[in-house]
Parts: structure tokens; C-alpha cells; sequence
């Protein structure tokens, strides 16, 4: 496989699953993301060394929230890029959401392990999704007030399409 087969472009659909119930969604690259998502890209690089705060989303209160990110390395076709990536949330008290994203194959066998392995709430497993994709798993029994909930879902969706779209340029320079 060449890196040119593995790179994930604007042209699919990104497969989104709620692992708490189960749902599987999926979202085109939404061209506002672009115009409004410099901030969420800024907070998830700035995220990769420690705790920050969210960045405000549409209406929803995210005062007191903050997130980390990790990365997933690997090597394609001899060269060594993001294939995957972790972003937890956080409260003052407790642990939220965890979000993953994969656009490669090895990594995303990884992150989908990890995320059905370490879940202490129910989640509803299944086969990991084609790819790319994105998996969130609210950290409670109940998942935050609806708003809440629906604000970090297309945050996180703007925010993989942002970093899918960012690893593609990065991609590009690498072939």
C-alpha cells in the first residue's frame, strides 16, 4: 500500500458513533468548519501537553471543561503520520467524554480496542467502523444536559473533519 491509498480526503463521509447507544451517523466535510474551527484545531495541538480549556461552543456552557489530546503514530509507506487521535473532556469533578478519531487502519484497530476495553459505563460494542471515523463515549451513567451533549458532539465533529482535512495537507507535502 502507498501512502497516496491511505490518504482520507474532504471526498468521504466520516462515520460517527455514540458508543453509549449504539448510533451510527455520518457527516460530508461541512465547508464551514474552515471558517470557524480555527480555535478547535488551535485547542486540540495546544491539548497534546496538557490540560485546556474548551473553546466556546455555539450556546452550550463549557465553563469549567477542559480537554487533552494524544496522537497515534504510525508508519505509511515508510513515512511516520498521524493516524489517530484521543481527546478526553474533563469537569472540575470528573471525567466527561472520551472522543476518538482514525483515519489509517492499524491505528484505528488500536483506538477502537481501547476505547471498548477501558469503558466503565455500558456502551454498546460493535466492529469498529469503516473509515474514517470518529467514536464518543460519555464517561457517566447519564450523558451531560442535552445541549451539552449535542454542542461536544459537533464540536468533535468539526474538530475531526478540521484534523482529517489538516493531515491531508500534511500528507500531500510527504508524497
Amino acid at each position: 500500500m502507498t501512502m497516496v491509498d491511505c490518504i482520507v480526503t474532504r471526498n468521504d463521509v466520516l462515520s460517527v458513533v455514540q458508543l453509549n447507544n449504539g448510533m451510527v451517523t455520518f457527516s460530508s466535510w461541512d465547508c464551514s468548519a474552515e471558517h470557524t474551527g480555527s480555535d478547535y484545531l488551535t485547542a486540540y495541538m495546544n491539548a497534546q501537553t496538557g490540560f485546556v480549556q474548551v473553546p466556546a461552543m455555539d450556546d452550550a456552557a463549557v465553563e469549567g471543561l477542559t480537554m487533552t489530546s494524544r496522537v497515534m503514530h504510525g508508519k505509511h509507506a515508510g513515512v511516520r503520520t498521524p493516524g489517530g487521535a484521543f481527546v478526553v473532556y474533563c469537569s472540575e469533578e470528573e471525567l466527561v467524554l472520551t472522543v476518538a478519531m482514525a483515519r489509517r487502519a492499524p491505528e484505528a484497530q488500536t483506538l477502537w480496542r481501547t476505547l471498548i476495553q477501558t469503558a466503565e459505563t455500558s456502551i454498546s460494542a460493535m466492529d469498529y467502523p469503516r473509515l474514517p471515523w470518529l467514536a464518543f463515549r460519555f464517561e457517566q451513567a447519564t450523558a451531560p444536559d442535552s445541549r451539552l451533549a449535542s454542542a461536544l458532539m459537533a464540536f468533535n465533529t468539526k474538530l475531526a473533519w478540521l484534523w482529517i482535512d489538516y493531515m491531508y495537507c500534511i500528507d500531500r507535502e510527504l508524497i
